[in-house]
């Protein structure tokens, strides 16, 4: 569901090659992915991401994987793409 919501601010400009835009602000990027974690981290309000570990909160799902590989070496959660 946040990947849905997400993509709805995330367009690739057909006529200049691979460039990807932030439909809300004048972000751009060569990567999908980079345009999707910084919609994602800028213009997104959620309540967090918390480690099932230690209980600490992130403010991406990116962060909290990073965190889980750093802190307590376990396998990144995985989030469910939308069908």
């Amino acid at each position: 569901l946040l990947d849905a919501e997400i993509m709805k601010y995330v367009t690739k400009d057909e006529g200049n090659g691979a460039n990807f835009y932030c439909l809300k602000c004048s972000f751009k990027s060569t990567h999908k992915t980079t345009v999707k974690r910084h919609v994602e981290s800028r213009h997104f309000v959620t309540d967090g991401f918390r480690c099932d570990q230690c209980g600490k909160v992130y403010k991406t799902r990116e962060t909290l994987s990073k965190h889980l590989l750093k802190i307590h070496r376990a396998k990144p959660f995985t989030f469910p793409r939308p069908e």
